[in-house]
């Protein structure tokens, strides 16, 4: 379970990397296109706004895509915490359930065995009194 998330996280951090470096390369791209193009400022600032709209969609895309990681992360290990919690109350409920049918076995037993002492009294009160009477 650990080396799945572990590896999941991994990627993540590795798609991040790659998408900090696009948006370095882009930005760098970009300084360099506006210093040495021969265009008109209308048309560089166009350029510019292009570029920028570009990188503002990469980067809403890059978020969207972390934030639905992260709720599944959450909504995945909500269910884990739920299974767990379930597992645990189904155990302590058996565990309850064994202690009190080996409580009632006991009890039976015991209530056996005081029987069979109280007539074993019983026998020997009768055998005391027969004997005293002679």
């Amino acid at each position: 379970m650990f080396g799945k998330d572990y590896q999941k996280q991994r990627k993540i951090k590795e798609r991040n990397n790659i998408v900090k470096a696009s948006l370095l390369a882009m930005s760098i791209g970009v300084s360099l296109g506006v210093l040495l193009a021969p265009k008109s400022g209308k048309e560089t600032r166009q350029a510019i706004a292009n570029k920028l709209e570009k990188v503002a969609n990469i980067l809403k895309s890059a978020s969207n895509e972390a934030k639905e990681s992260i709720i599944n992360k959450e909504e995945q290990m909500e269910k884990n915490i739920k299974d767990v919690a379930e597992d645990l109350k189904d155990n302590l409920d058996k565990t309850v359930d064994d202690v009190a049918a080996h409580a009632e076995d006991t009890k039976n037993k015991l209530k056996s065995k005081v029987a069979d002492a109280a007539e074993a009294v019983e026998g020997k009160a009768k055998q005391v009194k027969k004997d005293a009477k002679k």
